[in-house]
């Protein structure tokens, strides 16, 4: 069985459980690294230390340059494949202007929403 990596960013304990717990629930063959700090994670990335097949990353998570992080990924196709899924108020997301984003949550998204919308994009 191939395992598939996810590092989910956010200082946010209350997100941690949501995504972990729904990621667990609709697949049995992903790993869940959670990181609060974002220059830690960003740096993990980067350093291509680990390249997870999903990175969520909270946009109002302290410490995270957006287009620092994104723009680092561009002419890398090593991170060509990783999917990223920001999450957090549109307002950040309008910000940010990235082809990295490969989708978008609220986040005030209840879990059933969370886990609907993960189910989807990982084709459970």
């Amino acid at each position: 069985m191939t395992v598939r990596t996810c590092l989910l960013v956010s200082d946010d304990p209350d997100e941690h459980v949501e995504f972990t717990e729904a990621l667990y629930e609709i697949s049995d063959d992903i790993v869940v690294l959670v990181v609060s700090d974002a220059k830690r994670a960003a740096d993990l990335v980067l350093s291509k230390r680990l390249i997870p097949d999903y990175f969520i990353v909270d946009l109002a998570v302290n410490g995270f340059t957006h287009n620092g992080f994104f723009t680092s990924l561009d002419d890398d196709p090593d991170f060509e494949s990783m999917f990223v899924l920001a999450y957090g108020d549109y307002s950040d997301y309008e910000k940010v202007k990235s082809r990295h984003i490969s989708a978008f949550l609220e986040r005030d998204a209840a879990y059933s929403d969370i886990r609907t919308f993960m189910k989807r994009i990982m084709g459970s």
